[in-house]
């Protein structure tokens, strides 16, 4: 919050610095997994204990209505896609501070474009690569592994046998491919965490962005559109993120158990984002019609005489629609869904208030949502 304060190329730099350590784990990991499937046995053994990898398989055949092997169904894949929408929920990011960019026309179709295709190739790789490495005649050992800590009476025999068996996360299975490389095993093991944290200043940005553009609408405080004079910007909406990000961390961790807790509120992320994004997918199917003033000023493209843009919107309204559902199905009803109801109705609150307000002062609201703001 901080280094926000003194304008974007110092906040970008330190994003870039923090960017260089979870990069290198990752190239780590996308190497050591194109080795050869016959040294995964002996390595994990070699790593986390002699003979764990046969306990495992022997364990996991107890039980067998967890993980168990199937073959390939688009709905899997689609409803594992829900992590990797999350991920790119960190590309569009750029778009919040596209007015602070310079050339925005050029840098940012490359940052969306070009980010969102090292995400799909990232997760795509280590994906095929982590289950061909594992691949086992009975099955895969990355899905054994699941099942027995998904059964807690397992996963308790396996622990009284090997006390620092690791919960199944996918730098656990690469590191396990470098035994004795403690220097490497520990830059994998921890590329993963740093990578969500790297989050946390990008989306300190985004929301930022959105305070400081509700509050110059006037449907939030004007005191949090001030921006400073020397740094250009906005103070008093990044302090009010900062502080906000402290609680939501805190609360996060107290009431789901940490990194639990991390998961559940990238769901939640993930459902919040697909809400708006239905919405952003509809303007952008009418966009050429109700407000061809807006939409002219842009590069215009057609097909068959129908614009690029409402194609596209169209797709992305059915893809995220789709997706707004899926999320939601990860989340408790009871609690989880209920906190979606209650963000969602205090934004509601919010914006009518505000509305209402300055309807009574003679501002013409409709009008401000009609402008462009100046760039």
């Amino acid at each position: 919050g901080v280094v926000a304060l003194f304008g974007m190329r110092k906040y970008t730099t330190m994003i870039n610095i923090l960017l260089i350590l979870p990069l290198v784990g990752s190239i780590i990991m996308i190497i050591v997994l194109l080795k050869s499937p016959a040294v995964a046995h002996p390595s994990w053994d070699a790593t986390w204990g002699a003979g764990m990898w046969d306990t495992v398989v022997r364990l996991s055949k107890q039980a067998t209505d967890h993980w168990v092997q199937t073959p390939f169904n688009m709905t899997a894949t689609l409803m594992a896609g829900v992590g990797g929408l999350w991920a790119y929920i960190g590309v569009t990011a750029a778009s919040y501070a596209g007015g602070e960019v310079k050339n925005p026309e050029r840098n940012m179709s490359i940052a969306m474009l070009g980010g969102a295709a090292v995400i799909v190739f990232y997760y795509v790789v280590l994906s095929i690569e982590v289950y061909r490495m594992y691949a086992t005649p009975d099955g895969s050992f990355i899905s054994m592994y699941c099942n027995v800590f998904q059964h807690k009476d397992l996963w308790g025999q396996l622990t009284a046998i090997y006390p620092h068996a690791p919960n199944p996360y996918l730098p656990v299975f690469a590191a396990a491919l470098m035994p004795g490389q403690y220097i490497f095993q520990f830059i994998v093991a921890i590329s993963a965490a740093i990578w969500l944290m790297n989050d946390i200043p990008v989306f300190l940005i985004v929301c930022s962005r959105q305070i400081f553009s509700w509050s110059f609408d006037r449907m939030f405080p004007e005191r949090f559109a001030a921006v400073n004079e020397r740094w250009h910007t906005p103070h008093n909406a990044i302090w009010l993120t900062t502080i906000g990000g402290f609680i939501g961390v805190i609360l996060s961790f107290v009431s789901e158990r940490g990194i639990a807790g991390a998961w559940v509120a990238a769901m939640d992320t993930t459902m919040l984002y697909e809400f708006a994004v239905v919405f952003g997918s509809l303007a952008a199917v009418v966009l050429p019609f109700v407000r061809p003033d807006i939409y002219e000023r842009g590069r215009r493209l057609s097909w068959f005489g129908v614009p690029v843009i409402t194609i596209f919107g169209i797709i992305s309204f059915f893809a995220n629609f789709w997706y707004l559902f899926i999320a939601g199905t990860w989340l408790k009803a009871t609690t989880d869904l209920m906190l979606q109801v209650i963000w969602m109705a205090a934004g509601v609150a919010i914006f009518v208030g505000y509305y209402i307000y300055n309807t009574k002062k003679g501002v013409d609201v409709r009008s401000i949502y009609q402008q462009i703001p100046p760039a």
